[in-house]
Formats: C-alpha cells, structure tokens, sequence
C-alpha cells in the first residue's frame, strides 16, 4: 500500500473510532450509564434537539468537526505526567465537546461558526489545561486561518503558565518540533510559526498589538477580577466572524464575580429560560442533592475518572478533607467543582440563597411604608442605604431595597481590590459612582429625597459616624427623618441576633440584589465570653470583602421592626434622636 494510500486508511480509520466515542458517550449519559449531573445532561440534549431542528442556518457536520480532532491528535502530544510525548488520545466526553464546538456550521458557509464564544467548566486534573491549549494550538496553526493570533489570558502570568505552558509542550513534542520559537518575556509567553506572523501567546493583560484576536482562551476565569479581557474581544466579533473565546475554568468561592455571572447565565441557557443559540457550554459537576462522600458524585464532577483522575488518590483526599471545615471547602471546589460560599463567614450562605433571594416585584412597594438604614462607611469607600418594607399581608416578607456609592475616582482600582465587577453594578443601577475621590454626600441625600417622594419613608437609622458631616452637606431636611443608631458591641448584638434569625426563617427577601448576597458572604464575627455576636468589619486598605450592606440592613430592618410594634428592643434605648 503506497504511502497516500496509507495515511487515507488511518485517518479513515480514525475517523471512524471517533465517531464510535462520540456516540457512545451521548448514549451514555442519555441513558444513564455514565453518571451525569444535570448541565451534563442538558448539554447532550441541546445537541440531540438541535439536530432536528429545520427553523434555522446551523448544521452539524462531521467533516468539520472530524478536522479539528484529527489535527489534535496528528500534531499535538501529552505535555506532562506518565505519558509526556506520547499520541494525544481523546476520551469520548472530549471528542464531543470539541466536536460540537467546533463541527456546528452554517449551511450556506462552512467557515462559518456557529460557537464563537464557549464556556467550559470541570474538576481539576481533568484534562482541562491540555485540552484547552490544543483548542488554542488549532486556532493558532490548524484552523486554515491566515496570520492567527491567539492569547490564553489569565488573571497573572503565573497562573496562564499551566494552559500556555500545555499548548507549548504539546507542540514542541509533536509534529511541530523545530517549527515552532518558544520565547519568554517578563509580561507574556509565546510561541511562533517559524516563517508565519501565526502564534500563541500568554498574557495577563489585554492584547495590545492592534490586532483582532482569532482565538482567546479565558484561562481559571474564577480568578478574575472583571471582563475587561471579554469585552476587548467580544467588542471587535464583527471583524473576524471565525473568531472564539472560550472560558475555561473551575468553580471557586466569589459568588457575585465576573465568572459565577457567567456560569448562572450558562445554566440559564441550558435550562431554556434564557436563549442564545451562539453560546457553547459544557458543565461537569454534581447535583444540588448529592452527598460530599459519594463517588457518583465525584464521577459527575469528574468526566475523566479513572484516566487523569485517580479513584483511590480522590477518595484518599476526601477522607483527608473531611477532617477540616476549610479543606473540606477546598475539596469541593476544586474537585467536585461546586461554587461554595467561604467557611469562615456569619451567614449561612445555602439559605440566604434558597431563602432570602426571590425576585419581587419593586413597582408595587411605591406609596407603602418603610424605614431605612444608612451607613456611610469611608468617605473614599462604600456607603450602603437600605429601606425595608414591613409585610402588609399574612406570608409576606420583609422586602429590603439597596443602593450603594462609592467615589467614582477610585471605581477601577476599588475592582481590582475587591475582585468585583463594581463598573456592572454601576451600569445595571446597582451601584453609583459620582466623580470625585470621595463619595458624593449630596448625591446620596438627593437619592434619599426622591425615595420620600415615592415611599412612605418613616425613620432613617444612621450610624453616628460621620453623621454631622453628611447632615451639613445635605440640608436642615435629613434632621426630621435621622435617628443615630450605636454600632457598638452593646447596642447591636440583638439587632445582629433579630436578623440572623429573620433571614434564616426566610422572613426577609434581598430580591435576589447581587452586591447584598455578597456583603453577606464577606461577614466575619466574633463573639464575646457572654455569648454577644459581633460582626468584625475589615480592613478597608487591604480586604477584598465589605459589609456595609450588611450593616445598614441590620439598622434598618431593627428600626422596621420596633417601629411596627414588632420588636423586642426598646427603641428609647437604640436610638439618640438627631
């Protein structure tokens, strides 16, 4: 058999046994025989429903798809571990996601994309920085595109070292040895096509070369602080309509960052409450009801098991974990890929979310009665105004309202602090950033004023701090509605007990607002030989947490209470009249 004739029967050959994976993984997860958490499933059925589809320009096609994995495993070796250098071997969970990802195309133009953004999410040691730098290399060196560039970006060159460092080794170990200049700078990582403007370049930044990406690899994007990188690509789509950016990344802890939003738009998506038939997904993890200690669910968070991901070396870190609260967190994110509140915090964080976050409806709070809480907090950080609504009917919850401020000067580097997309907040209306370095104390009374014209505003509780400064600044008016509200340990150990309590009966409902579910997530407290809680606020120069929110909630929801007949709390003792 000559040569040509050879190299056809492989790749045929190939092709085939790709095919066999890929179908036998859907028919594994659709019935049951793999183990699949529910974005799994839902993954495999949006593929199966879109495939009878007739009401649209997309097509699976094999050809298509067969390309990309058979240039993977034609130049691409294993970059690390037991089996460095050795053919790239695809399981048939990863043929189907580059498949998909790349095999649906228009019907009219082939070149054309349907996927052109993606979001990849999966247990560590699965595969995740090998796979994710060979999606990298194609685009860069097999994806028939003149002079690509692509960035694997994270949030410092230290951690885009694993995926850059992957698609590197990978190439240099395969069949591009001596075609490709690996070259290392103090800001980015690179490796080039010898004779070709085409590369693969490591970055923490934007790009900054002028030119529109081909591809951008998104790289722990729990780890990052905005979308900033996102946005610099998703922004210039138009220009290359082949162009991807694909997320990838595991689970972490900042519900409320750039990364938890995107992974709850994804559910969103594969639930069909939310459309867009442009987005990829593929979520490896278990189901809300599943148990820490059962390997089911440590085989749905893990495609890889028993291949990258040793079953004995998993159950040995669980039973090592379990021993610890924090190492047990740890274990979770990292290895059964679940988003986890920090262990260290005040709230019960499962159900402030189960409880205390349905959305409302903010019309038909207008004209009802509510009392505030007001805690300015630094003049060059947050300041948090809360209105609580009392119940009108049997069953209803205390509704709470939020806006924060904080100077508009120092919104970037608040966000990068914080790690906290502070500028979404501020353009969904969350949040507002007059200019100036400090926060604008006449802004916060003027927003204060247009909520007594369209609520039945009765009582504002202030912390004393600050509290003549901002009376000065706002008028003669903010005296007849103030009241000063202690914080000290004395004063606000029940009013930190009333709404514990209330939240965790479900009493209380944040509407689902994301900058309070956070504030609620950064408390810390700590408690005295008498039993008293304290909630220990941080270090405003260093912490990436803030409970302003927190705070005014408590005043505000203490002052509803007592003032509604409700309490338990003289409000002669709380409060020192302004």
């Amino acid at each position: 058999m000559s040569g040509k004739r050879l190299a056809v029967a492989l790749r045929q050959k190939l092709e085939a046994r790709q095919k066999e994976l890929f179908e036998g993984y859907v028919n594994a997860v659709v019935s049951c025989t793999r183990k699949a958490g529910l974005p799994e499933r839902q993954k495999v059925e949006r593929h199966l429903k879109d495939l009878k589809r007739t009401d649209w320009e997309w097509t699976f096609d094999w050809t298509t798809a067969h390309k990309a994995l058979c240039w993977m495993q034609a130049n691409l070796k294993f970059p690390t571990g037991l089996c460095q250098g050795k053919a790239l071997l695809l399981e048939g969970w990863q043929i189907f996601d580059i498949a998909t990802l790349f095999g649906w195309v228009s019907i009219s133009d082939k070149r054309q994309r349907r996927f052109t953004t993606g979001y990849w999410q999966v247990a560590r040691k699965n595969g995740k920085s090998t796979i994710g730098g060979g999606i990298a290399d194609y685009l860069a060196f097999g994806d028939d595109y003149p002079d690509a560039r692509v960035y694997i970006a994270a949030s410092s060159m230290e951690q885009c070292e694993e995926s850059f460092g992957a698609a590197s080794s990978m190439l240099t170990l395969g069949w591009y040895q001596g075609k490709v200049t690996v070259s290392n700078t103090k800001n980015n990582k690179q490796v080039d096509l010898n004779g070709s403007k085409a590369f693969v370049k490591g970055i923490s930044a934007n790009p900054k070369d002028g030119k529109l990406p081909h591809g951008l690899l998104l790289d722990e994007y729990h780890q990052h602080v905005d979308k900033q990188l996102y946005n610099s690509i998703d922004s210039g789509r138009v220009a290359d309509p082949t162009a991807m950016m694909l997320v990838i990344t595991t689970a972490g802890v900042e519900l409320g960052g750039v990364c938890h939003q995107e992974y709850e738009k994804c559910k969103q998506i594969l639930m069909g409450s939310e459309t867009s038939d442009r987005y990829w997904i593929s979520i490896y993890e278990p189901d809300e009801t599943d148990k820490d200690d059962d390997p089911i669910s440590w085989e749905k968070a893990n495609p890889n098991m028993g291949v990258s991901v040793n079953t004995g070396m998993l159950k040995d870190r669980y039973d090592k974990c379990k021993l610890t609260e924090s190492d047990l967190v740890d274990f979770r994110i990292k290895n059964m890929d679940r988003w986890v509140m920090g262990s260290t915090r005040w709230a019960n964080m499962d159900i402030w979310l189960e409880r205390c976050c349905d959305p409302f409806d903010v019309e038909e709070l207008k004209g009802r009665t509510c009392y505030g809480g007001l805690d300015l907090s630094s003049t060059s950080d947050f300041t948090a105004f809360v209105l609580t609504f009392p119940p009108q009917s049997e069953g209803e919850k205390w509704k709470q309202l939020y806006m924060f401020w904080v100077p508009g000067d120092n919104v970037v580097a608040l966000s990068r602090q914080l790690r906290k997309p502070l500028q979404d907040w501020v353009a969904k209306g969350l949040m507002r950033a007059p200019t100036g370095p400090v926060v604008d104390y006449v802004d916060v009374g003027n927003f204060i004023r247009n909520c007594m014209s369209i609520y039945d505003l009765r009582l504002i509780a202030c912390d004393a701090w600050k509290l003549e400064l901002f009376a000065s600044k706002v008028g003669e008016w903010f005296e007849n509605i103030a009241a000063k509200f202690s914080q000290g340990m004395r004063n606000m150990f029940l009013p930190v007990d009333q709404y514990k309590e209330a939240y965790l009966t479900g009493l209380i409902s944040c509407g689902g607002n994301p900058i309070q579910t956070w504030m609620m997530d950064c408390v810390e407290s700590s408690t005295d030989s008498n039993g008293n809680t304290k909630l220990v606020k941080p270090k405003l120069e260093r912490s990436k947490t803030r409970i302003d929110g927190v705070i005014a909630s408590i005043m505000s929801y203490n002052t509803a209470v007592d003032n509604e007949g409700q309490g338990n709390i003289d409000a002669k003792e709380d409060f020192l009249f302004f």
